[in-house]
């Protein structure tokens, strides 16, 4: 049989005490995925998140990485500080891991977690975005939602709530 193609699922938390529900989500995704690919968790830190992905089998991998919280309650320099994410030591070996390790695709979960989105997306690697909350609507949410669709090759919301911020983007398409 043919080695296994590589996804990396990025969780955006690895709390020691509690697990949320888009880790939850993830977890599942990356236990279901893992009869037919080579899945990697990668998390901020150890934790609960990371203990039950090991002794799911998955393998996993601690790598700090920013968050843009600014993704979900959008604002003006929002676009600006992102630039200036992109030009840290943390990104840069981001990017360098995901060169050498050349994954079939990558999974981001939250619209916060978009380094890993871009840094991918950067390389040609397919983007799947995970959703899992509802942007903030503010007179900036056009720029999350621009950011998010750049960076992605699909989007994936997990509610028609999450979605709804979205629907723009298709409509401008048409």
């Amino acid at each position: 049989m043919a080695d296994k193609a590589t996804i990396v699922l990025f969780s955006h938390v690895s709390n020691t005490r509690s697990i949320t529900g888009a880790e939850k989500l993830l977890l599942f995704f990356a236990r279901e995925l893992s009869s037919y690919f080579n899945c990697i968790l990668v998390a901020p830190q150890d934790g609960k998140l990371t203990r039950k992905a090991r002794s799911s089998g998955l393998s996993v991998q601690v790598i700090p990485i920013p968050l843009v919280y600014g993704m979900y309650t959008p604002y003006a320099g929002l676009e600006a500080d992102i630039r200036k994410l992109q030009e840290s030591r943390e990104y840069r070996e981001l990017t360098d891991w995901l060169a050498a390790l050349r994954p079939a695709l990558i999974i981001s979960s939250t619209c916060v977690h978009a380094l890993p989105a871009m840094a991918a997306k950067s390389l040609g690697i397919p983007v799947v975005w995970k959703i899992s909350e509802t942007i903030t609507d503010n007179d900036y949410t056009g720029i999350s939602v621009e950011l998010i669709h750049r960076n992605s090759d699909e989007i994936l919301a997990i509610s028609q709530t999450q979605r709804l911020v979205f629907r723009w983007i298709s409509v401008r398409a048409r």
